[in-house]
């Protein structure tokens, strides 16, 4: 299966800001994670427009975000 990734935090140098990225099927957030290139600093998931946790489980053709978190003030 594949997943669409959209983040600024790409940090393979051949990656754009949006990739499509093979998994296995049955893979979570989590397991995004551990691709190289995709970077485990963000702190924010969001699945098809839905904040998401690290356990849920992506779908073929999902589009996911990843993002840092926000800090200012």
């Amino acid at each position: 299966m594949h997943v669409i990734v959209k983040s600024t935090l790409l940090s393979h140098p051949n990656v754009k800001k949006t990739t499509r990225v093979p998994l296995e099927t049955g893979a979570t957030v989590q397991t995004l994670l551990q691709v190289p290139g995709i970077t485990t600093e963000a702190h924010l998931f969001i699945i098809n427009g839905r904040v998401s946790q690290l356990s849920d489980p992506l779908q073929d053709g999902d589009q996911v975000g990843i993002f840092p978190a926000l800090v200012g003030g």
